[in-house]
């Protein structure tokens, strides 16, 4: 009888260390999955691609004739674009996700508001611009991890 009672209790502890174990294991497995979810993901730009302004701040952007773009070539890090008064340019370093506007400059042609201002507040949130996201024909720029500028491939 006493045989058969540590035979159980044996029974009970390999049980129990295979439970515990099995969801160590699971944790691990599941760490694992979400650190390939959040791995830096590679983004690549065309040269030739031509993207349009469809949302500030989360807020979406009529379309028009005359609309806010911008491009990236990739080989020489530098971005250009159009306003509808203006054009500008500017170095960047994109690394991963993760991306730097260097020496924004645009053209000074004087134009009325409120297209002066809406100009404006694109160039100042392209300058803050931090980390970007490419999915389809849709490109995001963010700031400290929010959304600032929504693009559409043109």
């Amino acid at each position: 009888m006493i045989f058969n009672k540590n035979i159980f209790h044996l029974s009970a502890i390999v049980m129990a260390t295979c439970l515990i174990m099995g969801c160590k294991g699971t944790a691990r497995t599941a760490d694992a999955a979400k650190a390939v979810h959040t791995a830096p993901i590679a983004i690549h730009l065309d040269k030739e691609q031509v993207w349009q302004l469809t949302a500030i701040n989360g807020r979406e952007l009529k379309p028009t004739d005359d609309a806010i773009t911008i491009s990236f070539n990739p080989e020489a890090g530098t971005l250009k674009g159009r306003t509808s008064c203006n054009t500008y340019s500017a170095g960047y370093k994109l690394l991963n996700a993760q991306l730097s506007i260097l020496n924004l400059q645009s053209s000074d042609l004087f134009c009325p508001d409120p297209a002066m201002n809406a100009e404006q507040r694109y160039l100042g949130l392209l300058r803050k611009a931090n980390r970007m996201t490419v999915e389809g024909n849709n490109m995001t720029l963010y700031s400290n991890n929010r959304e600032i500028l929504k693009f559409g491939l043109q």
